[in-house]
């Protein structure tokens, strides 16, 4: 704790002018020898007083200096990245090295000691995480407009993370820095504990959930269904499609009858909480209506229901929701497709 008691130190001798003897007796830290010049006793009020004072003289400075050199910093660091490219990961590992050897962790401070400042700044300043993350994703969304800077981002969190997942694969971790079988008891402990305090907990967030968010579950079904199906890579002209079959289908009718494949509108068409494979627009075909088309081969390993259970079911789904005129057709090969006289 001795940047908190430097400055406490600090306050009590520059701001309400206690002595240092009032100062000793109430941090019990002796006055401190004199050894020379701006050499004291560490750790007591006399090198303390001067680690305040160097701390608010070296701050000033800062700022002056960044008012007459605000581009100093950077160009240091530019010139010591082309001289130097390696220094940083270098003394990384050292440090990460001497403060596992030690027990320390970040800023050189054990466990306890930065949960006793992260306690302290919580009190003092309660909206300052919320304030910083902010600030931080404000600044991100502004830099990522640049082409290259978001580029470089997206690289780095990539990388980032592929390295820490090799790091941990060779240590035999899993996340938070556990094995799966630690894990594994953690998660099990901690939802027994949950269960006995919260045994609600769950049905209470599901029903303040779909009270807040009805349409969550539909729609996050939607963007799933839509990443697998990017993920499988069956596109012609940009549409994404389930399968090999299905990608035919819509070949086939891009180039019977001119047909332009648009995820949502041409193909992939949600009607309610399902989806039709094709809508081929009526100027596309001799009819006063949209045509429906599904591709579906309903074989006995693949399909529960009869060709006939399918087109009930398809047919159904349009007539509640307002496509009772339009035609659905419901094909099981691309055989019977290119026979169709559009």
């Amino acid at each position: 704790m001795v940047i908190y008691i430097k400055e406490e130190v600090g306050r009590m001798y520059y701001g309400y002018n206690f002595t240092e003897e009032e100062i000793s007796r109430a941090f019990n830290i002796p006055v401190g020898k004199v050894f020379g010049t701006n050499k004291y006793e560490k750790n007591s009020v006399k090198w303390y007083k001067l680690c305040y004072r160097n701390l608010k003289v070296s701050s000033i400075g800062g700022k002056r200096r960044q008012e007459l050199y605000p581009n100093l910093s950077s160009e240091i660091m530019k010139l010591n990245n082309e001289k130097y490219p390696n220094l940083p990961k270098e003394a990384g590992l050292k440090g990460g090295v001497l403060a596992l050897e030690l027990k320390l962790g970040i800023h050189a401070m054990t466990h306890e000691e930065r949960v006793e400042v992260g306690k302290k700044v919580q009190r003092l300043y309660p909206n300052l995480s919320n304030e910083n993350v902010k600030k931080t994703n404000k600044t991100i969304e502004e830099r990522r407009k640049d082409l290259k800077y978001d580029k470089w981002y997206r690289n780095t969190h990539k990388m980032g993370g592929k390295n820490a997942q090799k790091v941990l694969k060779r240590k035999k971790l899993d996340i938070y820095g556990m094995t799966k079988e630690e894990l594994s008891k953690a998660g099990e402990k901690a939802g027994k504990k949950r269960q006995e305090l919260y045994p609600n907990l769950s049905s209470e967030i599901m029903k303040k959930t779909n009270q807040k968010y009805p349409n969550l579950a539909r729609e996050a079904g939607i963007i799933s269904i839509k990443s697998q199906r990017k993920n499988k890579h069956y596109y012609y002209n940009d549409a994404p499609f389930d399968t090999n079959q299905e990608r035919e289908c819509g070949k086939t009718l891009h180039t019977t009858i001119n047909l332009p494949l648009i995820e949502g509108d041409t193909c992939h068409f949600r009607v309610d909480g399902g989806e039709i494979d094709f809508r081929i627009p009526k100027q596309y075909v001799t009819n006063d209506y949209d045509v429906f088309l599904e591709y579906h081969p309903c074989e006995w390993f693949l399909e529960p229901r009869s060709y006939i259970e399918y087109c009930q079911q398809r047919r159904q789904l349009l007539d509640k929701n307002g496509f009772k005129n339009n035609k659905l057709i419901v094909v099981q090969n691309l055989d019977e497709l290119k026979t169709i006289n559009w």
